[in-house]
């Protein structure tokens, strides 16, 4: 029975699809990996296209999600082999790497209509030629760019580079908000009441500055309903010193 139950165990992971996307949050410290495990090439989609999506979003980043979900979705090609998709420049470059079969032509792929897709592949994705050319049109649109190179010998690296935001001054904030902003930072999530109880201020004020905060930009809501920082608000917070004004 047991043999029986390994030799199922066995079968299910064989059939099922993996890949990782490894979050560079910072230059210097090894990047963050999301493993990503599911029964489908469908569902693997999917879940890379929307959890990339979403990482690019919390650095504040304005990737276009069809473009991350029309070039994840050219992974099929590799048969989904020793995906990594990389979230860098605070998501404003997105690589994405395989060790498939790789590209032969370059440029051929950027033409319209031009497709290798497979009868079966195409129970996944369109397969009639449009998802590079689309890719490119809407990065040259959006002022970036799109390169396709080869993976160390074997399989393709996919990067999609969005042109930085140009920098601008950080908000001013009062020296409660400061303090608040500080103060979720270093709790890594914060309520409502866990302000409130730290810095002794009453709720009705401390739910005024986080909305204040938020509609800033530089603190946001989990799913639990408690505010953390974004990559804008520690930018801001490294930049930002607090003008004086009375709690």
């Amino acid at each position: 029975m047991k043999l029986l139950e390994r030799a199922s165990k066995g079968s299910e992971n064989k059939n099922r699809v993996r890949g990782r996307i490894a979050v560079y949050d910072t230059q210097k410290a090894p990047p963050r990996l999301i493993k990503i495990d599911e029964g489908s090439c469908a569902d693997l989609i999917e879940s890379l296209a929307t959890t990339t999506y979403r990482e690019c979003q919390q650095k504040g980043s304005s990737f276009p999600y069809v473009v991350l979900r029309e070039t994840i979705e050219n992974l099929i090609h590799a048969n989904f082999a020793e995906v990594v998709v990389s979230v860098l420049d605070n998501g404003n470059t997105v690589r994405i790497t395989d060790q498939g079969p790789g590209v032969e032509d370059v440029h051929q792929a950027f033409e319209p209509g031009f497709t290798t897709a497979t009868h079966e592949m195409k129970r996944y994705i369109r397969g009639v030629g449009s998802g590079l050319p689309v890719i490119k049109e809407i990065m040259t649109f959006s002022g970036g760019r799109v390169e396709i190179g080869g993976n160390l010998g074997c399989g393709t690296v996919v990067t999609l580079r969005l042109p930085r935001e140009k920098s601008s001054p950080a908000p001013i904030l009062s020296k409660r908000q400061a303090s608040i902003l500080s103060l979720v930072t270093e709790l890594g999530s914060a309520g409502p009441s866990d302000v409130s109880r730290e810095l002794g201020a009453g709720l009705s004020t401390v739910h005024r500055e986080l909305t204040l905060l938020e509609e800033k930009g530089l603190l946001k809501s989990n799913e639990q309903g408690k505010r953390y920082c974004t990559q804008k608000g520690l930018s801001c917070l490294n930049k930002t010193v607090a003008p004086g004004i009375e709690q």
